[in-house]
């Protein structure tokens, strides 16, 4: 990833970048290691979740120095300061429901729901407030055209998931040039 390339786009919306330490990424962790626990304690179909917080080098390159002191909008989502992640991934729908999985919220819109990306591989979700809740998954069916549930399991939990993009840096650069905005209406 390239980072000064990254800041520069955020710079651009008005946004100033932030250098993070490995005390900040080792607190993002430990607060997603209580929440998988968490999970894992109260779900009701899943006896255990498999930990899968590894970051990948563009996620931590990102995580690392690429946040900003304040939210921004970027495509019509709101890019979140390091504690906002923070607070996403571990007190809030849907993040606190996904992160144990992996997945780091990195943006929300205005109807709740959010942009994640799973961490160890870089790959970008769109992910609907409403789809996970304590025991079950709530997910439309694009081929069917409707709005199916399931148990919350691991086995189900992608299920609640819709891909915006294989490559963090390609996601980020559509992202902060405003190229996405369309895109992301359709699906808020």
């Amino acid at each position: 990833m390239d980072v000064k390339h990254v800041q520069a786009l955020i710079e651009k919306k008005g946004a100033k970048c932030v250098e993070h330490s490995d005390e900040d990424l080792k607190l993002l962790e430990e607060r997603v290691e209580t929440q998988r626990d968490v999970m894992s304690a109260r779900a009701t179909h899943i006896d255990s979740i498999t930990p899968r917080y590894k970051l990948c080098e563009t996620v931590e390159k990102y995580l690392r120095n690429c946040l900003t002191e304040e939210s921004f909008s970027a495509s019509g989502v709101y890019m979140g300061p390091f504690q906002t992640i923070v607070e996403c991934c571990t007190d809030l729908a849907p993040g606190a429901f996904i992160s144990p999985f992996g997945l780091l919220v990195i943006a929300d819109s205005i109807g709740g729901n959010v942009v994640a990306v799973e961490a160890s591989t870089g790959i970008v979700y769109w992910v609907d407030h409403t789809s996970y809740y304590e025991d079950g998954i709530l997910y439309k069916d694009f081929e069917k055209g409707t709005w199916e549930e399931v148990d919350f399991t691991e086995e189900n939990f992608e299920k609640g998931l819709v891909l915006l993009e294989r490559d963090f840096y390609t996601f980020l650069v559509q992202l902060l040039n405003d190229e996405l905005e369309e895109r992301l209406d359709v699906l808020d």
